[in-house]
């Protein structure tokens, strides 16, 4: 979805060596904003990709947690 893709590219969402996904602590929104579409996936493994295309790289999911993403994870 593109909503996602655009938090990933932001930092707001990163993935764990299992591909379980991570939300930033500064995930904030605007008041009466629905996040819990979002919230919802913290935790939860991204689905695989369609036949032909490859899960990402532990090494780009490394460098993404370390480079963009606004860590620490939300609990």
């Amino acid at each position: 979805c593109v909503l996602h893709h655009k938090l990933f590219d932001s930092g707001v969402i990163s993935l764990d060596e299992s591909y379980k996904i991570l939300i930033s602590q500064d995930f904030r929104v605007d008041e009466g904003t629905n996040v819990m579409p979002t919230m919802s996936l913290s935790g939860k493994e991204i689905r695989h990709p369609q036949r032909g295309y490859d899960l990402p790289s532990h090494d780009n999911i490394i460098w993404h947690r370390e480079h963009i993403f606004r860590g620490p994870e939300r609990n």
